[in-house]
């Protein structure tokens, strides 16, 4: 699990599926994470995110937009 979260935080908070896995993080270990929902969170298929992100980013995340800039901001 510590590689998991240090990879997510190498990476940003975000990273898809094949990034963890070239950390050398399994996809099983990966999917258990999201379906717990407390480390890890699918934001989109094949993406995952922090769940400590800002609910807004998230959002932006999960319908392929982008944040305007007073979302950006806050």
């Amino acid at each position: 699990m510590r590689l998991l979260l240090a990879t997510l935080e190498d990476l940003g908070g975000f990273a898809k599926l094949r990034e963890f896995e070239s950390y050398g993080v399994d996809a099983s270990l990966v999917a258990l994470a999201a379906w717990y929902r407390r480390h890890l969170v699918m934001v989109r298929k094949g993406w995952y995110a922090s769940p400590a992100e800002h609910p807004e980013v998230l959002r932006a995340w999960r319908v392929g937009g982008r944040l305007t800039c007073v979302s950006a901001l806050a």
